[in-house]
């Protein structure tokens, strides 16, 4: 019997010709004992991205229309959950994660003392390479200061978008979202499911196409801070309420 463990990199895309093929030629496609595949979640992209990921022999997931970000990202957990991977691992295909940080976030999930892996930009333990507009700093700030509020997680960043599961955890969910505020309710979930979390230390990357992601990814987000506040906390207490959580 074939006990070897396997790891699943979910790419959610949406149109990322232009730095879609360096992101996956960094990710290891093994890390000690474990094979990592590519699932690259193609969100109805216009481009070149499908072909791309098809010419790197990567699993692939295709939307004929734009669906969203969550939805994507679901797409590829229930993949991952239907072809028994053990881990989970997301990042962006825009460039916005150093590839690199695949292998960090599988080794610390093999020690098997976590089951959550979180990815922050803003941790003081290493430097950052670029800047946010003070927009999305701001609601990045006020989001995680509403979830550390519920949880007493003390976390610093929760909308990183680079972050590592066990098949287990990732089992207990059961996501709504389909837009970018999914981190939220992932988070919530994970945490009244009794998840053991971990928040590591990620360069904060701020590239062109990094800085489309709202406008790509979802409608719903984009607009004032008040809207997409507003978004949030939506996602928020839905999240909340569909758990069965009253006054906290």
């Amino acid at each position: 019997m074939n006990t070897k463990q396997k790891a699943l990199v979910i790419i959610p895309v949406f149109n990322e010709e232009k730095r879609l093929a360096k992101v996956i030629n960094k990710i290891p496609r093994q890390v000690l004992s474990v094979k990592v595949d590519i699932l690259v979640a193609n969100d109805g992209s216009t481009d070149n991205s499908k072909k791309i990921a098809i010419n790197k022999k990567c699993l692939l997931v295709n939307h004929p229309k734009h669906l969203g970000y969550g939805y994507s990202v679901k797409d590829g957990f229930n993949y991952a959950l239907k072809h028994s991977y053990d881990y989970v691992i997301k990042l962006d295909g825009d460039g916005q994660h150093d590839s690199f940080y695949v292998g960090t976030i599988l080794k610390i999930l093999l020690r098997g003392e976590v089951n959550y892996v979180i990815s922050s930009r803003y941790l003081r333990t290493i430097d950052r390479v670029d800047s946010p507009p003070i927009i999305r700093r701001l609601v990045n700030t006020m989001c995680t200061g509403a979830i550390n509020s519920i949880t007493n997680l003390g976390l610093s960043d929760v909308f990183c978008g680079i972050f590592g599961l066990t098949k287990d955890l990732v089992s207990k969910l059961d996501l709504k979202t389909d837009s970018y505020g999914l981190e939220l309710e992932m988070i919530l979930q994970s945490y009244f499911h009794k998840a053991r979390f971990l928040e590591i230390p990620h360069p904060l990357i701020y590239t062109k196409e990094s800085s489309k992601f709202l406008k790509t990814y979802g409608k719903s987000d984009r607009g004032s801070l008040g809207i997409r506040l507003g978004v949030y906390a939506g996602i928020i207490l839905d999240t909340l309420e569909r758990l069965g959580i009253g006054d906290f």
